[in-house]
């Protein structure tokens, strides 16, 4: 089905997040529709509010700057040429750089050669910023497997405190001894990236 769009409109419907003291970036703002004026190039402009200080609206739709306090901030964006205008009204909201935590703190294994795997244990991953995509993994540790349940931290309002990772052991062909390595839980921005301890115990056969 093809929609087709009679008069000018501002596509785009919302904003990320932006972190304060760090740089904002941002697909610019979308304006759709036809245009009765040729060549006449549309403009975009702050009419009403304000911007986070430090930031601000260039011409093209491009959200740039580094905004310099939190809060969450409100202004109406026209777009417009000499023959039509769109309005919207956006908010934008600046917080701290995400903080990354998680339970346990650190994780222990044991396994008997030719005996059954130990069972999976559970990580959960949560975060200041709610539904944030994050990552993790056990760099050099091929024995280490970590599974998430979305990649994402906690819903808002979802009832769940955090994000599960099932982490298994698969020790293959390793000896008996004691191997160490440590999960890194990161984030895009985020203020920390921290290290879960990971253990594992593995005896010889009976």
């Amino acid at each position: 089905m093809q929609i087709f769009l009679f008069f000018l409109e501002i596509a785009t419907l919302g904003l990320p997040t932006a972190i304060v003291h760090k740089p904002y970036h941002h697909d610019p703002i979308i304006a759709l529709g036809p245009s009765r004026c040729g060549l006449n190039s549309q403009q975009f402009r702050v009419v009403l509010g304000e911007l986070p200080p430090g930031m601000l609206l260039h011409a093209s739709g491009y959200l740039s700057g580094t905004p310099s306090r939190t809060g969450s901030f409100q202004f109406l964006v026209r777009v417009g040429n000499d023959c039509e205008h769109a309005t919207r009204l956006f908010e934008l909201k600046v917080e701290g750089a995400p903080i990354l935590v998680h339970a346990p703190d650190s994780l222990e294994f044991e396994y008997t050669i030719n005996g059954p795997l130990p069972e999976p244990q559970t990580v959960v991953v949560s975060s200041s910023w709610p539904d944030m995509p994050y990552g993790i993994e056990a760099a050099g540790a091929d024995w280490l497997d970590a599974q998430a349940l979305r990649g994402r931290t906690q819903i808002p309002d979802g009832g769940h405190a955090g994000d599960p990772v099932t982490i298994r052991i698969e020790p293959g062909k390793l000896k008996p001894g004691t191997y160490r390595t440590a999960l890194r839980v990161s984030a895009w921005q985020s203020a920390n990236s921290p290290l879960i301890p990971v253990t594992l115990k593995i005896h010889p056969p009976k």
